[in-house]
């Protein structure tokens, strides 16, 4: 009775929810037993814990599930099964948001030169940028935690990570600046809700597997281009989350102590690294040259107070913008 009389009060107020269901169109849709449709968006209406707690009190509660359309319409804070407290209905995905998502996915899973064309890897981290721009001002966070938060949750995107860290494929590196933007999201708790534990250990997973080989002694073989185009990266991560995310917390955390921070001088002192194993001066200022083919000054002389703190202190500067200019 109370469950048929919750129904009834949801259907009597929108026109736009169908009495009568009709055969499931997709493996993934369910019937919503609030207003009988099937549809792919029906969640359960406890929390997991919540849930447990409760199942232990009036037993099986995983039939108590609605739609998003039925949640919406529902103004209350009980469930209209067994009249427990609800979870919070998490805010809604824009179109534009799980497009974004599906487009970063197919971008790494389907391109037959992923390994092969570091040009367009790197293109990952400015195709981020564009979805910043183009998202409205006042929910420019929002958005991009909620995409932050799908791509850490679609298993394509997590599957091809983990590839990348076991068979250290240099997709990675050469789109390193992406998964430096999605690290610093988790540490700095910018995203929305709590990611599985599994996914937190992969993002670290993934920037050690970028970096590590790179600290050794010797460093892995590679050309100018690549580590220039690696700092380059690394400094467009801090610059999204700069400009996004403009609390005062959050901008503190940019500065000097921050996740996105830390990676850029880590980068920085791996160019170091590696300008220090060239043998002669020839080899060191055709180094120079190719790093220098790849970063942009203007942005590292941006960046330059908030994370080095100083022109003396900075590593890139020092041996690589000024004895280029």
């Amino acid at each position: 009775a109370d469950r048929a009389k919750e129904a009834s009060v949801i259907n009597n107020n929108s026109d736009n929810i169908p009495k009568k269901s009709r055969p499931p169109q997709k493996i993934s849709e369910f019937e919503c037993p609030i207003c009988f449709e099937y549809k792919t968006d029906i969640e359960l209406v406890h929390s997991e814990e919540r849930g447990l707690h409760e199942s232990q009190l009036r037993g099986d509660l995983s039939s108590h599930r609605m739609c998003r359309d039925c949640r919406t319409l529902y103004h209350k804070d009980n469930c209209p099964f067994c009249k427990a407290p609800m979870q919070q209905l998490a805010p809604a995905v824009d179109a534009g948001e799980t497009d974004f998502v599906k487009g970063i996915v197919d971008y790494y899973y389907t391109h037959p030169s992923i390994n092969k064309d570091p040009t367009y890897c790197a293109s990952a981290i400015i195709e981020w940028q564009l979805f910043e721009m183009m998202t409205n001002d006042s929910n420019t966070s929002i958005a991009m935690s909620r995409a932050a938060q799908l791509l850490l949750s679609n298993t394509t995107f997590l599957a091809l990570l983990h590839r990348g860290v076991s068979l250290n494929q240099p997709f990675l590196r050469d789109s390193a600046g992406l998964f430096f933007r999605l690290y610093g999201m988790y540490v700095h708790d910018e995203l929305l809700t709590d990611i599985p534990p599994s996914s937190a250990k992969l993002l670290t997973e993934v920037v050690e597997a970028i970096l590590v080989p790179l600290e050794q002694a010797p460093p892995l073989a590679l050309h100018g281009h690549n580590l220039g185009a690696l700092y380059q990266q690394a400094l467009m991560a801090w610059l999204c989350a700069w400009t996004t995310f403009s609390s005062p917390r959050v901008q503190e955390q940019a500065h000097t102590a921050g996740a996105l921070s830390i990676l850029v001088r880590r980068v920085g002192d791996i160019l170091l690294h590696y300008l220090r194993c060239k043998s002669s001066r020839e080899e060191k200022q055709q180094f120079r040259r190719e790093v220098m083919e790849r970063i942009y000054p203007d942005v590292a002389e941006m960046a330059q107070q908030p994370i080095w703190g100083s022109a003396e202190q900075d590593v890139v500067f020092q041996n690589f913008i000024q004895p280029c200019l």
